[in-house]
């Protein structure tokens, strides 16, 4: 019953369509862009949708990072932004 008011209240949030191959970005600190590359979009087995991406961090101090994530569709959509082929990462950020 409480979580029934709670969502009762709450707008519908609409969420950037998410495409195997696409690439998103989003800002860490310390001016360090991290992509995400999609390879899957898919339901779990509790039909819960989620995003399989390619991490990759370049930082001089650190190093490249590259990795296979896995998020809820909702959680990525909230950390990553999509950048235009025709719009350069800086005017996108």
């Amino acid at each position: 019953m409480l979580a029934s008011r709670w969502f009762k209240n709450s707008k519908p949030v609409e969420y950037q369509e998410v495409k195997v191959g696409a690439v998103y970005h989003h800002r860490l600190p310390g001016n360090v862009i991290e992509t995400a590359t999609v390879l899957e979009v898919g339901k779990d087995h509790l039909g819960i949708p989620h995003v399989i991406y390619e991490r990759l961090v370049d930082k001089a101090e650190i190093g490249r990072i590259q990795e296979m994530r896995t998020l809820a569709l909702e959680s990525f959509n909230e950390r990553f932004f999509d950048a235009p082929r025709d719009q350069s990462l800086d005017e996108a950020i």
